[in-house]
């Protein structure tokens, strides 16, 4: 259970991060939505007030894009505030996790590294030869593995690989075309 928690969840007006607020709210955690889509945001944070109780759920739009938006959804945002690719996450995730001003904090950070998750982001056509080749996560899956990441008290700075298949801590990344070789769908 996460009684007691707060988690503030970026992207979380639909696909992955509104399964996973979900997740965390029904493990007893209180959740600040967050979204760029505001009309979205409203809409999942009215549904959340009404099934888990207004205590329980807030929300600020914000855009992660804008250090001034995300210097408002947090008291001391780190710097750099956003990574310009999905390595650059890894990198500051790992970088900053064990910084002392993160320790002292109590804040913990990880990194999550799905593959493709049924989402709208995937409806694309030029996405078919590999969503064939390595497979979709479901996003309740993906929510499971991001409870079970932020239950383990002793996860800071760690990334999680997750595949329609298997989801492992890694801390090396194999070249991309090893991936495709190797994963195939079941």
């Amino acid at each position: 259970m996460l009684t007691g928690k707060v988690a503030v969840i970026t992207g979380s007006a639909q696909g992955i991060g509104k399964t996973c607020a979900e997740t965390f709210l029904k493990n007893g955690a209180k959740v600040c939505l967050s979204d760029v889509v505001v009309d979205r945001l409203q809409a999942t944070y009215e549904e959340f007030k009404l099934r888990y109780g207004a205590e329980n759920v807030h929300q600020i739009p914000c855009d992660v894009t804008d250090k001034t938006q995300v210097e408002g959804l947090c008291s001391s945002p780190l710097d750099p505030i956003y990574a310009s690719s999905k390595f650059g996450v890894v990198g500051f995730t790992l970088s900053h996790a064990l910084h002392a001003d993160v320790v002292d904090s109590g804040v913990r950070m990880a990194v999550l590294c799905p593959t493709f998750v049924d989402t709208t982001m995937i409806d694309d056509d030029n996405m078919k030869y590999f969503i064939e080749k390595i497979g979709v996560i479901k996003k309740e899956k993906l929510a499971e593995v991001v409870l079970e990441m932020v239950k383990d008290e002793t996860n800071n700075g760690k990334c999680m690989v997750v595949t329609p298949q298997f989801h492992y801590y890694k801390d090396d990344f194999p070249k991309v075309e090893d991936v495709f070789l190797s994963t195939k769908q079941s």
